[in-house]
Formats: C-alpha cells, structure tokens, sequence
C-alpha cells in the first residue's frame, strides 16, 4: 500500500511539473509574440506615423493617389456592370468609399460632348439605383499627372491635385454619360487613428477628394 502510494505521489508531482512547464512554455510564447508585436508597431510608428514627412514620402503618397485613381475607374467598371450580383455590389461601392475623404465628396458626371451631366456625392453614387448604373460608361484616362503637388494644409493633412485627360472620342450613345474625360480630383495625405492589437497609431493614409473641371 505505501509502494502505491508513493508512485501514485510520484505521478501527481510529475503531472504538476509537466504543468508548470507547458505554462512556463506558454508565458514565454505569448511574451514573445508581444514582443514580435511591438516591434512590428514600433516599426510601423517610425515609418508611418512620424509629423516629418520627407520628399521621398510625398512623392510615394502622390503616386499612390494616381493608383487610387485609376482604382476608383476599375470598381465604378464593376459597380456599374449590369451582370454583378447585388452583394458583390454592394462590397464594391464600400470600396468605393474607402477610397475616399469622405462620402460627402462631389464627383462631376459629363453627359455627350463634354457638356455637364450632374453631380453626386460619393454616398449618392453608391447608392444610385439600376437606371443611374445603366447610363453610366466608365472611360479609362490616356493621362494622368500631378497638377499640384502635395502641401501642408495642418499638422495632420497634406492636399494636391491630379489631372487627367482623354483623347479619346466619347461614344455617340444617347442616354448615356461619361465619367470623366477630362479635369481633375483633389487627393489628400492624413493621419488617422488605427487600430493596432490593443493599442492604437495615427497613420498615414492616401485618399480622394472631390473632382471636377
């Protein structure tokens, strides 16, 4: 009986050190991906969130508008396809307005020979029901440019400028407008709060504005 009674005391003191050390395991895991965690905040913090931003970082922000841009055609090509179901629709207009400042941003339409069309707003847009979508024929720009490079409005925004034109000739189609095919839209580099794990970080984010001629 005491044989097995030490063996049994022998079994619950093996169980408990096999214990200790899975926690002991388990602490150092979670304290390194903490580690790995702040590290990789503490790298994103250096380079996106510092008050000085260089040339070389405004010149990548005005590139990223121009691929903001051209984003913004290739989804208004998706929103607009008749054949899209509604729930793919629907993501694609959120998309849309990611891409922008705010959804109160104005977006000029030009109807046949460049005469002006309507404005919408960007929440308007999304919104627009099948008959708007059908009138609608997304050209693609043959250039595009910086018009005005980015500048300090505050300690949070940078604003600019991009221009755009076609060369190409507008389909004579009746009821049926075209967006744009010429003229420009605002762009804007801003700090925003992100969240980061548990903590947050004001980040550097390219966005769109409004347009027009």
């Amino acid at each position: 009986m005491r044989r097995f009674l030490y063996i049994l005391a022998l079994f619950f003191i093996y169980i408990l050190l096999c214990a200790r050390s899975c926690d002991n395991g388990s602490d150092f895991r979670a304290r390194r991906e903490q580690m790995k965690l702040q590290y990789t905040r503490d790298s994103i913090s250096a380079v996106f969130s510092s008050y000085a931003v260089s040339p070389n970082t405004l010149h990548a922000f005005e590139e990223n508008a121009k691929i903001k841009f051209t984003d913004l055609l290739d989804y208004l090509e998706i929103f607009t396809d008749p054949d899209i179901a509604p729930e793919f629709r629907q993501h694609t207009g959120q998309m849309i307005r990611d891409l922008f400042l705010s959804e109160n941003c104005l977006l000029h339409f030009t109807g046949r020979h460049g005469k002006a069309w309507t404005n919408l707003s960007v929440n308007e847009l999304v919104n627009t029901g099948p008959v708007f979508r059908k009138s609608m024929a997304i050209m693609q720009p043959d250039s595009l440019w910086i018009e005005r490079g980015l500048h300090l409005v505050n300690d949070s925004t940078f604003y600019g400028k991009i221009g755009f034109s076609s060369s190409k000739p507008l389909p004579d189609t009746d009821n049926q407008s075209y967006y744009p095919a010429g003229g420009y839209i605002d762009f804007y580099a801003v700090q925003r709060i992100r969240n980061f794990g548990s903590d947050t970080l004001k980040i550097w984010t390219v966005l769109l504005g409004e347009n027009g001629y």
